[in-house]
């Protein structure tokens, strides 16, 4: 399986937050990221260049903080002029992010 999180950064995060304030904030890159490709897509299907470029520098903000590098790395070519032609792969890492993130929170017990 592809490592979408690295999980040193998870851990620098939780101890520098605190286990109860980190489940939430992972609870909300769940949601935040879902959000996100929703807006890609859509986006995508428009055409709109614009607004995949606003969705895409949210989601890349998203990924840094939470060591999601593919999603990050992903995120920066949707800053091209071609960027249309590199929406699903962003989109697929943001997917497979979220559900590391998912499987991290139910084996952790905040999901």
């Amino acid at each position: 399986m592809t490592v979408a999180i690295d999980r040193r950064g998870l851990a620098q995060l939780r101890a520098a937050v605190g286990e109860s304030a980190f489940a939430d904030i992972a609870l909300e890159f769940v949601q935040d990221t879902k959000r996100l490709e929703d807006a890609l897509r859509g986006a995508s299907m428009r055409c709109d260049v614009r607004a995949v470029r606003a969705a895409a520098h949210e989601l890349h903000g998203l990924a840094g903080t939470f060591g999601a590098r593919e999603l990050a790395a992903a995120c920066g070519n949707l800053s091209s002029d071609d960027a249309l032609r590199f929406v699903g792969a962003a989109i697929d890492a943001a997917v497979r992010a979220r559900t590391q993130m998912q499987k991290l929170l139910r084996t952790r017990g905040a999901a």
